[in-house]
């Protein structure tokens, strides 16, 4: 079970709660933008803090003496950091690579996930919307920053390094880095990620479109339930 967070993973390994079962195998996390690799650092070692209270208390039956067990961490997403130019919405691997190694070097991770293989737009709405580009490879097999493709290996690598974004997307309604009009609009911390850099909750149910839907739905639901509607 991911979870963006290993607190979570105290709902899904409870032993009783899954009719007997084990529970988790290993415990997961999420830390895809943090603004530093300090910060980066100090977020596994409380995720590697929290995964191993949870063994503590349940143990690996569930029977509370899990004192010696340790079950497997690993950070199954991770892009890089805030700090690093020419902006912080476009891939730069190479600024985190080096710190999740360290982490694995250490024993604070036990394995680890980069997001994502191919250059892409972001997966969510209000990111991609800003310009939010992650991935390593193009399609035809160059990477993007051969600096990023160089830390992932960690070794020097014969690649072709293409420092830009498919020419197909100077068609696409979002923008992206390199093709903004408006440069300020990202450098500007209020217009970026979370100030903690990990959060996924990008305010959806604020934007028009379903603030509309809920509205819609709540005058339904009053005409179907006979209530009188609410004045202005």
């Amino acid at each position: 079970m991911g979870t963006k967070d290993v607190r979570f993973a105290r709902y899904y390994d409870d032993p009783d709660a899954l009719d007997g079962l084990r529970g988790l195998d290993a415990y997961q996390f999420h830390m895809n933008l943090p603004r530093n690799p300090a910060a980066a650092r100090r977020y596994m070692a409380d995720q590697r803090t929290l995964a191993d209270e949870i063994t503590d208390e349940t143990g690996e039956d569930g029977d509370g003496d899990g004192a010696n067990t340790r079950k497997p961490l690993w950070c199954t997403e991770w892009q890089r950091t805030l700090e690093e130019p020419p902006s912080r919405f476009a891939p730069n691997l190479a600024s985190l690579a080096p710190t999740i190694r360290g982490a694995r070097t250490s024993g604070a991770l036990d394995g680890d996930f980069f997001w994502s293989l191919m250059l892409s737009p972001a997966y969510l709405r209000i990111p991609r919307r800003r310009g939010r580009v992650n991935g390593l490879f193009h399609r035809d097999g160059a990477v993007y920053s051969r600096a990023d493709a160089e830390a992932i290996a960690g070794r020097e690598l014969d690649l072709e390094g293409r420092h830009a974004l498919p020419a197909s997307w100077d068609a696409h309604s979002f923008p992206y880095p390199g093709r903004v009009a408006d440069e300020a609009a990202l450098t500007d911390e209020s217009a970026g990620d979370s100030a903690a850099g990990n959060s996924k909750s990008e305010g959806v149910s604020d934007l028009p479109e379903f603030r509309n839907l809920r509205e819609s739905l709540v005058e339904r639901l009053e005409q179907i339930l006979g209530a009188e509607p609410k004045s202005e």
